[in-house]
């Protein structure tokens, strides 16, 4: 009876976590640059652009790593510009979660060669430069690289 209610906590944990809502930002300015990467780069099978409870997710399915730095650079710069930060980041994002100590999103740029399943790459920036203390700031300007093989390497211009 104990290992019954063990693998039940178990199995609710799993689904509370791993089912965690993730919606698609839908505005023109995300479709055009949509748009634009998916015509600039061959390479790119699909991109989704959305918002998890604490991150802003740009998703890259490729079928190679050719262009995987440039595809970066452009989402980074896309995601800095005013326009975004201005209308998504602060217009969408933090207006939601004014309440939290942390409000504004972490951001994701991740890589799966072939696969919706798997990130085999991404690059991440965080607006604030502590977890515990949200008046101090990094305004995305740290950015790092994590690998499948759990490498990290911060990112040099």
């Amino acid at each position: 009876m104990r290992q019954s209610i063990i693998i039940l906590l178990c199995c609710t944990l799993l689904i509370v976590t791993g089912c965690a809502p993730s919606k698609e930002i839908r505005s023109d300015k995300v479709k055009v640059f949509k748009e634009r990467m998916l015509s600039t780069y061959e390479n790119i099978e699909e991109l989704s652009i959305l918002f998890t409870e604490t991150t802003m997710v740009f998703r890259y399915v490729i079928n190679n790593e050719d262009e995987k730095r440039q595809i970066f650079e452009d989402s980074r710069n896309f995601f800095l510009s005013s326009e975004v930060q201005e209308g998504i980041v602060k217009g969408l994002f933090v207006k939601e979660h004014a309440e939290r100590n942390f409000s504004y999103p972490d951001v994701e740029i991740s890589f799966s060669l072939g696969s919706k399943q798997l990130t085999d790459s991404k690059y991440t920036a965080s607006y604030y430069g502590s977890n515990t203390d949200p008046a101090v700031v990094d305004h995305y300007d740290t950015w790092y690289y994590f690998t499948s093989d759990g490498e990290v390497a911060q990112v040099k211009e």
